[in-house]
């Protein structure tokens, strides 16, 4: 079917114009009264009821073909022959279906002759008739193609800046467990066994873990959970932490290693700079638009003069240049300190 390949909006936009486009048609044809043909009522009726369904089902018929071809992937000098022949063939056909009443639209008398030149004329008339719904159906592909060329080339610029990232991610996430594993080798070589089978669990998650679509908040809560119990061996009782995120929001969309991101931002700028440790807390709500998550940690920003991509470094600018990527304007991103304590803080929209 039709509606099979062509979007309900767009083909609901088709039908509007066509039938309006042919509305106009007749009017055009009917108004001013001059231009009505002879013959009773009834007569006038039938003629123009005719002219009217034989065109509007003559162009849904070429719109069919020219889809179901796929005419809008060819090479412009088809989709020129095809307006042509397109045009000429219903022109013809709307010429042979009121053939019979363009005696009327001459106002000619039933007993004078009708000319070759006549039909001819009528003919042509036809065809003309028949144009500019051609040339704006075409005009409108056309518009419809450049637009999907456009659409097309921003995703692949997207994709492409987010497999980008992906190999960015991957190695910064790795170095960073590793080089936490590094210093148990020699001390602690039990917790360091114990750490690197927490850290190929969360290498299997993250290996099945696409950056381009977005996970439930509970597998999210999966891959911070892992990272955690790594760094909970590494940091000993230096390292404590909360989770206070409801059931009923684990089922929403998030973006991969979101959380780990700022877990990781948070022991690595606030615990690991503290003697004593502390605690991260990570809470999760929704607003009436939004779903907020958000980690908190002990400590202070390290420096309020610089930027935010300058004092976090590369976890914290990949989440946002991802941020970026998929939610536009509608997601954000906050990193704020009061009162000894840093929140940060991401917003994701609940339609996604």
């Amino acid at each position: 079917m039709i509606v099979n390949l062509v979007s309900k909006k767009q083909e609901s936009i088709f039908w509007k114009l066509h039938l309006t486009w042919w509305v106009i048609y007749i009017a055009y044809r009917t108004l001013p009264t001059c231009k009505l043909p002879e013959g009773s009522a009834t007569t006038i009726i039938f003629f123009y009821v005719l002219n009217f369904s034989s065109m509007v089902i003559l162009t849904y018929i070429y719109r069919v073909f020219y889809l179901k071809v796929d005419l809008d992937s060819q090479e412009k000098y088809w989709q020129f022959l095809s307006l042509l022949i397109g045009v000429i063939i219903c022109g013809s056909i709307f010429f042979l279906i009121n053939s019979h009443g363009f005696i009327y639209h001459y106002k000619l008398w039933e007993h004078q002759k009708i000319t070759t030149e006549m039909r001819f004329d009528y003919l042509l008339e036809c065809i003309w008739n028949a144009f500019p719904w051609f040339l704006g159906f075409h005009l409108f592909r056309y518009g419809h193609i450049l637009k999907e060329r456009e659409s097309n080339l921003l995703q692949s610029l997207h994709d492409s800046e987010l497999d980008r990232l992906r190999k960015q991610l991957n190695p910064h996430f790795l170095f960073n467990a590793l080089n936490g594993i590094r210093a148990l080798v020699l001390i602690e070589p039990h917790s360091a066994r114990e750490a690197i089978a927490q850290l190929s669990d969360l290498l299997r998650l993250s290996l099945k873990t696409k950056l381009d679509e977005n996970i439930q908040l509970s597998e999210e809560i999966e891959i911070l959970e892992n990272y955690l119990s790594i760094e909970k061996i590494r940091f000993h009782e230096r390292l404590n932490v909360e989770i206070n995120i409801p059931n009923e929001l684990r089922y929403y969309k998030v973006m991969p290693f979101c959380l780990q991101i700022l877990a990781e931002n948070a022991i690595k700028h606030g615990i690991g700079q503290q003697k004593k440790g502390g605690i991260i807390r990570i809470l999760g709500d929704k607003t009436a638009t939004h779903l907020q998550l958000k980690v908190m940690n002990e400590g202070t920003l390290e420096n309020k003069s610089n930027s935010l991509d300058e004092s976090t470094g590369i976890g914290i600018e990949n989440l946002q240049k991802r941020l970026k990527i998929n939610f536009g304007e509608k997601a954000y991103f906050k990193l704020e300190e009061q009162n000894f304590m840093v929140t940060a803080s991401l917003g994701f929209p609940l339609e996604n």
